[in-house]
């Protein structure tokens, strides 16, 4: 736990070993943060979480200036270092790994699907603030159960009944707002032909229409969004034979997938989601 140094006077000094520094000097992070002090309902990869329980345990003591000794402290590494080798954990680890490949896969065979029939898309997006309180219902609610089967019925309704022929798949993708307030935001792909297409619904009336039936069936406002993916991408148009579509197809997954790998909001299960679409994805 401690390292002897030299001090000016050639006297030998203790000091924190280059470990425990790490930790004290992370704890106020840790539980300063919002994502890792337990005031958001997120969830992170496994071998993170226990980390932070791990600085969440040990921090106060070296932070507070009262130091364990070192036995204490060995058995504390010792019981984190053992935790990483149970099979308790490994399931964890595999259960969460297994659901970013589902995820991934689902993501890749609906991109190659929807190029097979279609030239290209644009997306445009709506922003629904969820009026649901996580802190009481995020142990026995899962975003499965609260976007369930019977509302990916309801959209697909909407659109096939509502005139929004343009519209060939829509995507969902949890986040939180800068509230820390759930919030589904759900990414519509619109066909498109050219890259000269006129931008936006080709039916405003139909658009409109199915705006309002989504927020009935969700209970809250949806707002249209400005800037592509909160401004992740400069462009929310992707055509197949564009040099740059693979590079745009990249960035589009990153953010409605990879960030999956590291944080799930609300539960383990994924954050993105298909809720409709025009082709099937065999």
């Amino acid at each position: 736990m401690f390292a002897k140094q030299k001090s000016q006077n050639s006297n030998q000094a203790l000091s924190l070993s280059k470990p425990v520094e790490l930790i004290r000097s992370v704890y106020p992070l840790v539980t300063g943060s919002p994502v890792t002090n337990g005031m958001l309902s997120v969830r992170l990869k496994p071998e993170n979480e226990l980390f932070i329980q791990f600085i969440k345990q040990i921090g106060p003591m070296l932070n507070g200036g009262i130091y364990c000794n070192d036995q204490y402290f060995s058995y504390q590494i010792m019981g984190y270092q053992y935790t990483l080798i149970t099979r308790q954990f490994n399931e964890k680890l595999m259960a969460w790994n297994a659901e970013q490949v589902r995820t991934e896969e689902l993501f890749d065979l609906t991109m190659k699907a929807l190029y097979k029939n279609y030239a290209g898309f644009e997306i445009h997006e709506l922003y629904l603030p969820i009026l649901f309180t996580l802190s009481t219902n995020a142990t026995t609610y899962s975003k499965q159960q609260y976007l369930d089967q019977q509302k990916k019925e309801m959209i697909a309704l909407f659109i096939n009944e509502g005139g929004n022929n343009d519209v060939v798949a829509v995507f969902s993708k949890w986040e939180l707002t800068p509230q820390g307030q759930l919030a589904l935001r759900l990414v519509f792909l619109l066909e498109r032909q050219f890259i000269n297409d006129p931008v936006g619904w080709s039916d405003e009336n139909a658009f409109t229409a199915l705006h309002g039936n989504l927020e009935s069936l969700f209970n809250c406002k949806a707002y249209p969004v400005s800037m592509p993916l909160n401004g992740f991408m400069q462009t929310n148009r992707f055509l197949k034979n564009d040099p740059k579509c693979k590079d745009l197809i990249k960035l589009l997954k990153t953010y409605l997938v990879g960030t999956d790998t590291i944080l799930r909001i609300w539960d383990t299960q994924s954050s993105f989601d298909v809720l409709f679409s025009k082709f099937t994805t065999n």
